[in-house]
């Protein structure tokens, strides 16, 4: 099996905390180029690399992996994930002049991204490409990465999916989401490859370190629960992303005779992976645990859903672009309809040999990078 994995990376560190494409690219350049103004304007403003670029490819089992991204969030815990496995030679792809710091073990090559033929020769003989696009990615970057990975011949394609196994209702009220639906739509209309959309849920240590996510603002002890704070949310850690990817390109392609889990299994399909369960009064009863407070040392106020979900459509409206993102799409998972538990669909968690990890420890690392957030 020969594995490609791709990735923009900007997927930079905003505060919003939406980086993915999946977690809610808007759908406009009008709103993108608002959107940058906006994170231009705000004083801890560190630049964004539209096509800062890298991957990796590697051996599985006597495969080849394609990883784009190496060096950002998500991508950097799936390129370490693959590297754990000792079934993956790794080398990275970068844009020329990108100075991105790679995990030990990857080893680089630099390639011209708006040069669609050098983009193809990167991906010949590849089996798999993993997409992991930022927010500030062109809004045609995951078309211009599939074609090039058709043109290429690789069979398989991981798209620009990280976030929620989003029904039509969610898909409507968060139009940035549909995004993750053109994406697999993209692959099969290339005609060359078969896709599998592996939904996690939110990222819980970027989710719950920023407060237009999990509601919670860790440095300053204020947490403002949706509605009464027990609606259940699926989320996984970035680690848990990579396990996950590791583990199912791992997988033989075709199902053998015993009928264990393959590729072919999932072919043309979304599945969902998670860490864990939780709701917002279960992540604040693990923050109170790490920080050893309590809840007397925190302000706790209270805001409806839907009340929340149009401040934060508000918010956009105003020109507050990635906060007012961010607030009306978590806002959205949050109402108690059961979005965020994508109405109780199957993980493939135990196909896939993950195992439910620590909220506590999960929790551990987000307080450190609230902390982190502030001291830079």
């Amino acid at each position: 099996l020969a594995v490609g994995v791709s990735a923009a990376s900007g997927d930079v560190d905003t505060s919003d905390g939406s980086t993915a494409a999946s977690h809610g690219v808007p759908d406009s350049i009008s709103t993108l180029e608002s959107a940058v103004d906006q994170i231009k304007a705000q004083s801890k403003f560190a630049g964004i690399a539209l096509w800062d670029v890298s991957g990796a490819y590697g051996r599985v089992d006597g495969s080849t992996n394609f990883l784009q991204e190496a060096g950002g969030n998500v991508g950097r815990h799936i390129a370490e994930a693959l590297l754990a496995t000792g079934k993956h030679e790794v080398t990275a792809i970068t844009r020329v002049d990108s100075t991105t710091t790679l995990p030990e073990g990857i080893k680089v090559k630099k390639v011209d991204y708006t040069d669609h033929d050098g983009l193809v020769a990167a991906l010949k003989g590849q089996d798999v490409l993993v997409i992991t696009l930022g927010l500030m990615a062109p809004p045609t970057a995951d078309e211009v990465l599939t074609r090039a990975a058709a043109a290429a011949g690789v069979p398989w394609v991981l798209p620009n999916d990280w976030s929620c196994a989003a029904d039509d209702s969610v898909l409507r009220d968060v139009p940035g989401l549909g995004k993750v639906r053109r994406a697999a739509a993209l692959v099969a209309e290339a005609g060359r490859s078969s896709y599998i959309s592996v939904a996690s849920g939110f990222w819980y240590e970027w989710s719950l370190s920023m407060e237009y996510g999990y509601g919670f603002d860790i440095v300053n002890r204020a947490v403002t629960f949706y509605d009464n704070g027990e609606a259940p949310m699926s989320t996984s850690s970035w680690p848990q992303v990579g396990r996950a990817v590791a583990a199912l390109l791992s997988l033989p392609v075709e199902s053998p005779p015993d009928g264990a889990p393959s590729l072919s299994g999932y072919r043309n399909k979304q599945v969902i992976v998670r860490s864990f369960v939780v709701t917002q009064k279960d992540m604040f009863a693990s923050l109170l645990r790490v920080t050893g407070t309590t809840a007397a040392d925190w302000k706790v106020t209270y805001q409806a859903s839907d009340a929340r979900y149009a401040a934060g459509r508000q918010m956009m409206a105003d020109g507050q672009m990635r906060a007012g993102y961010a607030t009306q799409l978590y806002a959205r998972l949050f109402y108690p309809d059961g979005s965020g538990v994508f109405h109780g669909k199957a993980t493939i968690n135990a196909e896939l040999g993950l195992q439910e990890e620590d909220v506590d420890t999960c929790t551990r690392a987000a307080v450190e990078r609230a902390k982190s957030a502030v001291a830079a």
